[in-house]
């Protein structure tokens, strides 16, 4: 088991050109995880500290971010084992991570 860092292309940022999709729970290369309906809810509320980075960097090209975000911890955070906070946590440190190495590597 390991996990999938999905990015998206960002049309608003030219020096890291990718916004996070979500953090997803892998069973094999090409065939993600599904979390059961019914697990962890999602509480806006525990990501308080984290907001504005989330606006920042993990954005819904449609619709609202909250409900993206709620959409992406019940089918695929919930049953990570990460507690919320966790998981958006995680997960925007792994963008913060690609963004160095693409700065790293890059040769544009």
């Amino acid at each position: 088991k390991f996990y999938y860092l999905a990015l998206l292309p960002a049309k608003d940022n030219k020096e890291f050109p990718y916004s996070i999709h979500g953090l997803w729970s892998q069973e094999s290369v090409d065939k993600w995880h599904y979390c059961p309906k019914g697990g962890h809810k999602f509480e806006i509320e525990r990501l308080r500290v984290l907001l504005p980075e989330l606006h920042a960097h993990w954005h819904s090209s449609r619709g609202t971010d909250e409900n993206f975000w709620k959409h992406e911890w019940e089918k695929h955070g919930s049953c990570t084992g990460l507690k919320e906070f966790e998981y958006f946590q995680k997960t925007h440190i792994l963008h913060q991570l690609s963004y160095l190495i693409h700065q790293q590597y890059s040769y544009s």
